[in-house]
């Protein structure tokens, strides 16, 4: 397995190829310095192997593959995750602002989910909020289209001393849940991105996870945000339309869709808080809260370090992101957005509510 060293800007990346990859070809993969969404630079075809990964072979002990990912879009996702490895658990540390998106996420969880329970949890990679619920005294089916990031997760999860509350592992696609009976679980956690990893079918992975969900259960994800991630990441944005140009990106901010400027990279669908909304009340549930992730914290890096680095003032920014995030027009301004929805009990009820609940 040779060792293929790139340079990327001032920097080398260096990294292993499979022995006789097909096409011969390679990616590699670097990460923004503010431990958000990786970026990838395409060099040719094959995915480079984290060498702290377990090999893709490697699955949990009780996992099961249910369900093989049917298109060549899905297949990508599923090997970017398997080339990302260990640093997917890294990456919701490794900055304020990544801490920042972590703690939002778990305090939405702890506002919806109810000891007892029983959760899938989709896409739940190496097993940060796996650990949350058990935590919260649930019984969780863990699955990832990634048998390496389920691998993870059992180790993680062993290792946070909470592998008691995890009742199965099994590798799963999310647009196709029929492993599980319709109303089989008290709750859905989709958090991370499953749903845009869904593409043109995000409506059908909703709607799979709406489905396994009881009457009064509640689903919980989070999908990339469009115009956030647009905002945020304009200085990527810029360089992409050099190499691909503005038609390419001009389809991006249209559709949402990456697949123009990141092929074969990190792919996914970005979206708008409308389209989320269209997708809930096309489906047997009510909006029961919404929030951006991150609110104030997508700024000037350097003042939240000094903010993150206050033991008075960190607690209190955390706070304030919190009650900011949710406002209406804050939805869209994070990298992702978060929402909760709840299952209607009689399909006649009323669904999707223009404006979700704010309180806490």
């Amino acid at each position: 397995m040779p060792i293929v060293s790139v340079t990327l800007g001032d920097r080398q990346v260096s990294g292993r190829t499979p022995a006789d990859p097909p096409n011969c070809m390679l990616i590699v993969i670097d990460r923004q310095a503010d431990g958000h969404l990786p970026r990838s630079f395409w060099v040719c075809d094959c995915p480079l192997t984290p060498m702290t990964a377990p090999s893709a072979s490697v699955v949990a002990d009780n996992a099961r593959v249910d369900s093989e990912p049917a298109d060549e879009s899905v297949r990508a996702v599923r090997n970017f995750f398997d080339a990302l490895g260990a640093a997917e658990w890294d990456r919701l540390v490794e900055s304020p602002s990544a801490r920042v998106a972590l703690e939002l996420h778990r305090r939405f969880l702890r506002r919806f989910v109810q000891p007892g329970w029983r959760v899938l949890e989709v896409g739940a990679g190496p097993g940060r909020f796996t650990v949350e619920l058990a935590r919260a005294s649930t019984s969780v089916v863990v699955s990832d289209i990634s048998g390496v990031q389920l691998e993870l997760n059992r180790a993680r999860v062993a290792e946070a001393g909470c592998e008691h509350a995890v009742h199965d592992r099994r590798v799963l696609d999310i647009r196709d849940l029929s492993a599980f009976a319709d109303g089989a679980f008290d709750c859905v956690l989709a958090y991370g991105g499953p749903i845009s990893y869904a593409f043109e079918e995000a409506g059908k992975a909703f709607a799979e996870c709406v489905r396994v969900t009881r009457p009064g259960g509640i689903v919980l994800a989070s999908v990339m945000s469009s115009i956030g991630n647009l905002r945020y990441y304009l200085p990527g944005v810029a360089e992409e339309i050099k190499v691909f140009g503005a038609e390419a990106m001009d389809a991006v901010v249209h559709t949402g869709d990456l697949r123009p400027t990141q092929a074969g990279g990190h792919i996914c669908r970005i979206f708008r808080w409308r389209e989320i909304a269209e997708m809930i009340s096309a489906q047997p549930c009510r909006l029961l809260a919404a929030s951006a992730s991150n609110a104030i914290s997508l700024g000037d890096p350097s003042a939240l370090e000094r903010l993150a680095a206050d033991p008075q003032l960190w607690p209190r920014l955390l706070d304030w992101e919190e009650e900011l995030a949710q406002e209406p027009g804050m939805l869209d301004g994070g990298t992702h957005i978060l929402f909760a929805v709840e299952k209607v009990r009689h399909p006649s009820s009323p669904t999707a509510e223009s404006h979700p609940s704010h309180g806490k």
